[in-house]
């Protein structure tokens, strides 16, 4: 592993390598920087970027990077970049910190005491952001203030004190050079979340030892936790604290939260009889004896994963409904399981990661892992189980475990075999790596030799990585959905999920995901990483709401394409080839971009909200862009549209490519089947026959996978064979 050192001459090196591809200035790049490995590491869940710098005549001096709301736990972020680029690594102080704290507090000063209203022009991004944190504070309960430094930070500076604002809490998150660097040496691994109760009023969680696994896998405990206490906790760590949830909490109009509602307002000392509780992992507690039995005083890697509602309901009646005393009042059933990673060897990992089986990876690829990934897979896995149980008594759709979808395992092989055209008179073909774990293109160089590191970097080059959210926002703008773009990741990837799990599920032979749909996913990708280039470099980019340009121009021309050219597609192969934008396609998003620039800043247009952000969110947006477009305001150049394919020719491309893609899938089953052993399937289908679960014709398709000596099933046996399985896994089957 690479020392603090070097990783800030290569942090410097791409900084300044990507500020002049980007044609952007440094500052830009070490907030992307920052950003792009904190939300991989999902330490951050959004990000907006800003260039918010203003001053008074009292001398007094505001600025603002980015911003983010977090809906789930009501939280602010405002995020301040002090990037210095010295030679020599320098010291983040207290004063320094004091400096910046301070011109993030301004800004807020220059929005409720109308200054920004009065004196900035409304067209700003200042004054857009302003109006935005006004209308979202009111139900707001948190700022967080987050310093990005290059700087390191001093042993001197403790804690930092920070007086609540606008009876809202105050906390400051500092990211500095050392801080990043162990979350990249991590191999980007979330911080761990460790809860110490004794920094709370009720400091502790009555409990009894339920039962306690003999291979030592796991001690499951029975406890009662306190409704003011479980609100406290989601409050502090919000969001975090439901990872492992499948589902997420929306509001409380739903007739579940209505309920757990009114029963706080109104019965909290029933809450108990009425509510089911929580169920909850761990990776580590805090357990001691007290004159009153057992109790939780710690808890490390805390997950809620079942129970979201309920918890997110309780906190929500603190905060909106002001009822403390009432929470107060409440108990809630808590379950919770202790695994015990530390003590789990390979043998139990793997058994473990076959009840998950969309989430796979080979034997040798897993011989390659440090201990602490094995670890981490084995937690994941059994959290993700655990999840899975304990919410099938509720309808959970498959998306909601969207990222052990097999779209995802199909797109990492096609990541890796589908070598790139060289570029630029380099005679070297790249790989586009699809990251589909998280932290996974770090991993993978983790034990690999300084020499071997640069091979790895020129094979898969860090600009060509792609993240599952990644992919997500771009195929959502070729699907035509910017509204849904502009919501945010996490929303975008949801809606995404939603939609690849209905195509992946009507494609029956799985056939469409081939090479000519990874070639064509790429060019999308380039597509859209050009056009953040066109939009920053830009002479009348403003420095906000580039995300949303950059969806809307994109969305709008493979709109216009498919009203107006409807034999006709966009050259996809072309891009590919050239790994670039040809040059007539340049042109078209370069002239477009401007025309949505000019439609999302555009007061004559009848939005239905003055902020531009929360305009481009809504289906109305999108909706009289499209009239706009129907109405031929909006058109494509001649020169680019001479330039589209014939549908037909792509059409015979993608059928071969899928002809193709069904033989090596036919090899690929026939394999697994076989290697599963004669063993596995007579066992499976003796298992199957008890259950009465297998027709005739099931049964008479296992009965062809239990004596390879005689025949071995044809192509056409086993897929179906296979899916098979699967159902008798869902059901319970475990070999």
């Amino acid at each position: 592993m690479e020392t603090l050192q070097e990783f800030r001459n290569e942090m410097y090196e791409e900084i300044q390598n990507e500020a002049k591809i980007n044609i952007t200035d440094p500052t830009t790049e070490f907030l992307n920087f920052y950003t792009n490995n904190l939300i991989t590491a999902e330490e951050i869940l959004e990000f907006e970027e800003y260039d918010i710098e203003l001053s008074r005549k009292n001398n007094r001096k505001a600025k603002i990077d980015g911003y983010s709301y977090d809906k789930m736990d009501r939280t602010i972020s405002l995020y301040y970049a002090d990037y210095e680029q010295n030679d020599e690594l320098q010291t983040l102080t207290n004063t320094k910190i004091e400096q910046c704290k301070n011109r993030v507090l301004a800004f807020l000063d220059f929005t409720f005491n109308d200054f920004i209203k009065n004196e900035v022009e409304e067209s700003s991004a200042a004054y857009q952001l302003s109006e935005e944190i006004k209308l979202i504070s009111k139900n707001a309960t948190k700022i967080k203030i987050v310093i990005f430094s290059d700087s390191i930070l001093s042993k001197a500076v403790k804690n930092i004190a920070v007086a609540d604002y606008l009876d809202k809490k105050v906390e400051i998150s500092i990211w500095d050079i050392e801080r990043i660097y162990n979350l990249y040496k991590s191999s980007l691994q979330r911080e761990d979340l460790n809860i110490n109760l004794n920094d709370y009023t009720i400091n502790s969680i009555p409990c009894i030892k339920a039962i306690e696994d003999a291979d030592n896998k796991y001690t499951s405990y029975l406890g009662v936790i306190n409704g003011k206490l479980l609100a406290d906790l989601y409050i502090d760590h919000g969001s975090r604290l439901l990872e492992g949830n499948v589902r997420s909490f929306l509001s409380v109009r739903g007739k579940i939260n209505k309920a757990i509602r009114n029963t706080i307002k109104d019965d909290p000392e029933i809450f108990f009889v009425y509510n089911n509780g929580i169920a909850c992992t761990a990776t580590d507690a805090i357990i001691k004896n007290s004159y009153n039995g057992l109790e939780i005083k710690g808890l490390t890697n805390f997950q809620i994963i079942n129970g979201g509602q309920t918890t997110a309901s309780i906190a929500n009646a603190v905060l909106q409904d002001k009822i403390d005393d009432k929470v107060a009042n409440i108990s809630v059933p808590m379950k919770l399981t202790v695994l015990h990673a530390n003590s789990i060897n390979d043998d139990t990992i793997l058994k473990e990661q076959k009840k998950n089986p969309y989430n796979e990876f080979n034997k040798e690829e897993f011989d390659k892992m440090s201990i602490e990934q094995k670890r981490n897979i084995y937690v994941d896995n059994l959290t993700a189980s655990i999840a899975r149980y304990a919410n099938s008594q509720n309808k959970v759709d498959e998306s909601d475990f969207f990222s052990n979808h097999p779209y995802h395992v199909r797109f990492e092989e096609l990541s890796r075999k589908n070598y790139a055209p060289p570029v630029d008179g380099s005679p070297i073909s790249t790989v586009w790596f699809y990251e589909r774990a998280k932290g996974q293109y770090v991993q993978e160089q983790m034990k690999l030799t300084p020499a071997q590191r640069k091979n790895f970097a020129k094979k898969y080059p860090k600009n060509q990585m792609i993240k599952k959210i990644d992919l997500a926002k771009f195929l959502m703008t070729y699907y035509q959905h910017p509204d849904i773009v502009s919501r945010g990741n996490q929303y975008n990837m949801r809606i995404f999920a939603e939609l690849i799990g209905k195509e992946w599920k009507a494609d029956k032979n799985k056939t469409k995901y081939n090479s000519f749909y990874f070639k064509k996913c790429i060019a999308l990708t380039i597509m859209f990483k050009q056009t953040e280039k066109i939009v920053s470099s830009a002479k009348w980019y403003e420095k906000a709401y580039r995300a949303n340009i950059v969806t809307y121009t994109l969305s709008s021309l493979f709109y216009m394409i498919e009203k107006d050219c409807t034999e006709y597609e966009l050259n996809y192969n072309k891009i590919w080839n050239a790994q670039n934008l040809y040059s007539e396609l340049r042109e078209q998003i370069e002239d477009l971009a401007y025309v949505v620039f000019r439609y999302i800043n555009d007061d004559s247009v009848p939005r239905t909200t003055n902020n531009i952000g929360e305009w481009c969110k809504k289906q109305a947006c999108w909706e009289f862009a499209k009239k706009l477009m129907n109405k031929g305001e909006w058109r494509l150049n001649n020169n680019f549209i001479y330039t589209l394919d014939e549908k037909s020719k792509i059409e015979d491309i993608a059928h071969k490519e899928a002809k193709n893609q069904k033989e090596n899938d036919n090899i690929k089953y026939q394999t697994e089947v076989i290697n599963l052993g004669d063993d596995y399937w007579k066992s499976a289908l003796r298992w199957g026959m008890e259950m009465k679960l297998l027709s005739e014709t099931d049964i008479s398709f296992l009965k062809s996978a239990t004596n390879f000596r005689k025949k071995i099933p044809s192509d056409k046996q086993c897929p179906m064979i296979l899916r098979i399985r699967q159902r008798l896994i869902d059901e319970g089957f475990r070999y």
